[in-house]
């Protein structure tokens, strides 16, 4: 019960760090011109999220 309580407690933080990173960094970026490497990352941190 602990590690599966452990393991949501993980997925709820790192739901945070991704919304945050999406919000701030991701928004800039696009805004500065620069979609193709935000999209670019955003794909490196939806794949390393799925594995």
């Amino acid at each position: 019960m602990r590690a599966h309580l452990a393991g949501r407690s993980g997925r709820g933080a790192g739901r945070i760090i991704v919304r945050n990173y999406l919000e701030r960094c991701a928004a800039a970026g696009i805004k500065a011109g620069r979609e193709h490497e935000v999209f670019d990352e955003v794909m490196d941190v939806i794949f390393k999220l799925t594995r």
